[in-house]
């Protein structure tokens, strides 16, 4: 993994690969499949 990336799992399962920055975190999704402004709270 490059240097700055992280594992991002849910209940232990990895679903992902971000790059951390700073206080944000960016997936190399392609745009298509972005939404913005997707509320998460459980």
């Amino acid at each position: 993994m490059a240097q700055g990336e992280m594992l991002v799992s849910y209940h232990n399962v990895v679903i992902g690969v971000v790059k951390h920055l700073g206080h944000r975190l960016k997936n190399n999704l392609p745009r298509d499949l972005v939404r913005d402004n997707v509320n998460l709270s459980l």
